[in-house]
């Protein structure tokens, strides 16, 4: 398993170096951009750590691991990568682990890049954040998770499906349709059980009034709607993103995700003919 590791990041580190770059000026430019859309400091610095988790994961980050999932497996099939570990006597099982870890390291490092240059930037910028150190530290746990979690769903496309191209399409579909249903999601939930409405009266004052929402969803569907945003990584950036309370239920899901799509993937890969 640590001579595939080695393998892995020996064979891509100029990649990765790349993508950490990019990250870098990405960490840099942010908060400046950030700042200079705001028109009131107050409150940001609670979305300093927020905006990291949040806004970055799918845009930037989903997009580079996207990329570089097919460029680093999909290849290892078409050029006999694949074949010849296995000749030499790796497992299958070690090979889709190695693969993943050595996604995962990708992850994790443009994580605290991010953090790293977001946080030298945002705070001289924001000042300290007012946020309780369990709420940090439940936002960094959520954030990392999810940022596994993506890195497990591409892993298992482009192993399984072999080919640059389709991971590519199969890819960004996937992350498209999670965004749309994170945003539907997300529409029904602030629906309000009341408009604010207004009327004259007959002494001619205005008087507000309360009319009842008849599009209201019920409880249930408030549920589910809650559970897919909790659920999908989409729906967990996206409600970070909008400084959302990170929670326990987000870390838990991602886990899930990560050891289903991992499972699935090794049981495909393993059933797989590798010619």
């Amino acid at each position: 398993m640590i001579k595939l590791l080695r393998a892995n990041l020996a064979r891509v580190y100029k990649l990765i170096i790349v993508a950490l770059a990019l990250y870098a000026v990405y960490s840099i430019v942010m908060p400046l951009i950030f700042y200079t859309l705001l028109e009131e400091k107050q409150g940001v610095t609670e979305m300093i750590l927020t905006f990291n988790y949040g806004a970055s994961i799918v845009p930037i980050q989903g997009i580079l691991i996207l990329l570089i999932c097919p460029l680093m497996y999909c290849s290892e099939f078409q050029n006999q990568t694949i074949k010849n570990k296995i000749i030499v006597g790796h497992k299958k099982c070690q090979i889709y682990l190695a693969n993943f870890i050595t996604t995962g390291i990708i992850a994790l490092a443009m994580n605290a890049v991010y953090l790293l240059f977001f946080l030298m930037i945002g705070l001289p910028l924001f000042g300290m954040a007012t946020a309780s150190a369990n709420e940090i530290i439940m936002l960094i746990i959520d954030g990392t998770l999810m940022s596994l979690a993506y890195s497990a769903i591409f892993m298992f496309v482009s192993m399984t499906s072999k080919n640059s191209v389709a991971t590519l399409i199969i890819s960004i579909i996937l992350i498209i349709f999670g965004v749309v249903i994170a945003c539907i999601c997300d529409e029904v939930l602030i629906q309000e059980p009341y408009w604010i409405g207004g009327s004259i009266n007959e002494f001619g004052e205005y008087v507000e009034v309360k009319v009842y929402n008849p599009n209201m969803p019920s409880k249930v569907t408030q549920n589910f709607c809650q559970f897919i945003l909790d659920f999908l990584p989409s729906g967990q950036s996206f409600q970070l993103a909008n400084n959302q309370t990170a929670r326990w239920q987000m870390a838990l899901y991602s886990l899930g995700i990560i050891g289903a799509t991992t499972g699935a993937g090794i049981a495909i890969f393993n059933k797989s003919n590798i010619k």
